[in-house]
C-alpha cells in the first residue's frame, strides 16, 4: 500500500485520533530529541509509533478510517493488513514533515 499526499481534510481525522488517545506526553521534547539523531526522521517515526501504539486502541475506528483514506484502500482490506506492512506504512507516514508539523502544533496547544 502506498500513502497518498496528506490533505487538509485529513487533519480532522487526525485531530479525532489525537483527542481520543488523550496524548499528553511532551511531543515537543520528542521532536527536539529527534533533531539530535543522525537519522532524525527515522528516529522520530519509530518514537511516534511507540508512543501512539500504547494508546491507539482508544481510536481504533478512526485509525482504520484514516489509513483507509490515505491509502485509498477499502476499510475491510485495511483491517487485514499484516503487521509488518502496517509498521512500514506508519513509519513512512510519521516521516512526513507536514504531519510532524501538525502533531507538534497540536501538542503545543495541549500545554
Amino acid at each position: 500500500m502506498k500513502i497518498r499526499e496528506l490533505y487538509f481534510e485529513d487533519t480532522f481525522t487526525l485531530s479525532e485520533i489525537l483527542e481520543k488517545m488523550d496524548f499528553q506526553s511532551d511531543l515537543n521534547k520528542l521532536f527536539d530529541e529527534a533533531k539530535k539523531q543522525p537519522e532524525a526522521q527515522a528516529y522520530l517515526g519509530a518514537q511516534l509509533f511507540l508512543a501512539f501504539g500504547k494508546k491507539w486502541h482508544r481510536a481504533k475506528d478512526e485509525i482504520i478510517r484514516f489509513i483507509s483514506d490515505i491509502t485509498d484502500e477499502p476499510i475491510d482490506k485495511v483491517k487485514k493488513i499484516k503487521f509488518s506492512e502496517l509498521k512500514e506504512l506508519l513509519s513512512e507516514l510519521f516521516k512526513d514533515e507536514e504531519l510532524q508539523s501538525f502533531i507538534k502544533r497540536v501538542s503545543e496547544g495541549q500545554k
